[in-house]
């Protein structure tokens, strides 16, 4: 029997955009790398990655329900960041979750109270702990090659020391 992850918060549909932060050390020479997307398989259900909920352009607030009602602009998301020099990506969920459909695997709203009056604008990606090491490596995979097609803002390099 699978786990219900509506009972965890609402899930976000296909139309639905997020955006990640890219840890630099994460990143080979500013493109995101799987180490972007680090999917474990003892991650609580309701502790997985995190993610915000893209404010959709007035166009596509239809297909992206959530984003329109609570989502997040680029520019706040990236102050919400733990430093300037992490960059962003955009991911699509539909995209996103083109290799696990049908798989009890997800995009969640989950308030973040770290975020303040932002904390609605707040997912995680979850589902994932029940696939197997291959599964979730060629996911995280997958995330990372969607991310570098929608890097918005670019990772700081790293300083050579």
């Amino acid at each position: 029997m699978g786990t219900d992850l509506t009972a965890l918060g609402e899930l976000l549909g296909d139309g639905e955009n997020v955006l990640r932060g890219l840890n630099p050390a994460h990143c080979d020479g500013g493109v995101p790398t799987e180490g972007c997307f680090i999917l474990k398989r003892n991650d609580a259900l309701n502790n997985g990655p995190s993610f915000g909920i893209l404010e959709p352009a007035p166009e596509e607030a239809e297909t992206a329900p959530i984003g329109a009602r609570q989502g997040i602009c680029v520019n706040t998301f990236a102050g919400l960041l733990p430093s300037t020099d992490y960059g962003i990506a955009r991911l699509n969920v539909g995209v996103a979750l083109e290799p696990i459909r049908g798989r009890e695997s997800g995009f969640i709203q989950n308030d973040e109270a770290r975020w303040g009056p932002f904390s609605r604008a707040h997912a995680m990606f979850t589902g994932y702990q029940s696939f197997g090491n291959q599964e979730r490596k060629d996911l995280q995979r997958h995330l990372a090659r969607i991310a570098a097609k929608a890097v918005l803002k670019a990772p700081a390099p790293l300083s050579k020391s």
